[in-house]
């Protein structure tokens, strides 16, 4: 059963994210920000046709077929190898991650944002689930004897 583990958050990330995206775009107006915690968060509706927080100016064609390759890698790992349910979770996490921002490029051509902080490009509940595994990853790579 542990294999399969990574499926809850896979799943949960993914419908969260979607969630959340959809009510973004039915009550927030376009490059408009409202407070959300005040001084520190804002909601701020912006449509990314880049990659990695608005970094990378590559087709989408380009994000799609790497997403594609990057799940169908974890996927591999996941079902593959008998994990950890820590490793699960992040493994989870990263798949729902690009899940959800995946359906954005597919269905819209653009992945939509909202998380505002000032001091960070505008982000999505899918990119920081795949924020915090990608950390999680690093330090738990680094740490392996």
């Amino acid at each position: 059963m542990r294999r399969f583990f990574f499926l809850f958050p896979a799943c949960l990330v993914v419908i969260l994210d979607q969630m959340t995206k959809i009510w973004c775009v039915h009550h927030l107006i376009l490059n408009h920000s409202e407070p959300f915690i005040d001084h520190i968060l804002y909601l701020t509706l912006t449509y990314n046709s880049r990659g990695a927080f608005s970094l990378f100016p590559f087709p989408n064609l380009f994000f799609i077929a790497m997403t594609l390759i990057l799940i169908g890698f974890f996927l591999f790992y996941a079902l593959r190898y008998n994990q950890s349910y820590t490793l699960q979770l992040f493994i989870g996490l990263l798949i729902g991650g690009g899940i959800g921002n995946l359906i954005d490029r597919i269905r819209l051509g653009y992945v939509i944002d909202f998380l505002d902080l000032r001091f960070w490009p505008v982000f999505n509940f899918a990119d920081s689930a795949v924020t915090v595994s990608m950390i999680f990853f690093f330090f738990y790579f680094v740490n392996r004897k």
